[in-house]
């Protein structure tokens, strides 16, 4: 198909690589173009910052205790804030319990 375009994501180490048949010959997806995006944990303070304006844009007020536990547990992974943010901005009050606190 023209112009189809997949994006694959994932926070384990080599488990794209093995999906995807990098350095397989036989893998069905060798030969096509990728591109690799590397993102390293967000300091402490980044970490702290990066929920709080998420939530002021979407206009919620969450609790700073709450983003402290939140960003303690995620250790800075922009992926894991980034999807507490998103659980916490569809009204899920449970948003710290999937792990994260």
């Amino acid at each position: 198909m023209r112009g189809l375009k997949l994006l694959l994501a994932g926070s384990e180490v080599g488990l794209l690589d093995k999906f995807i048949g990098i350095g397989n010959p036989k893998a069905p997806l060798l030969g096509r173009a990728f591109a690799e995006i590397t993102l390293e944990r967000l300091p402490a303070e980044r970490s702290l910052e990066f929920p709080r304006a998420g939530f002021q844009q979407a206009g919620l007020r969450v609790p700073e205790d709450e983003i402290s536990q939140a960003v303690s547990g995620l250790d800075g992974i922009i992926g894991w804030l980034t999807f507490y943010g998103y659980l916490r901005s569809k009204g899920d009050p449970n948003a710290l319990e999937w792990g994260f606190g």
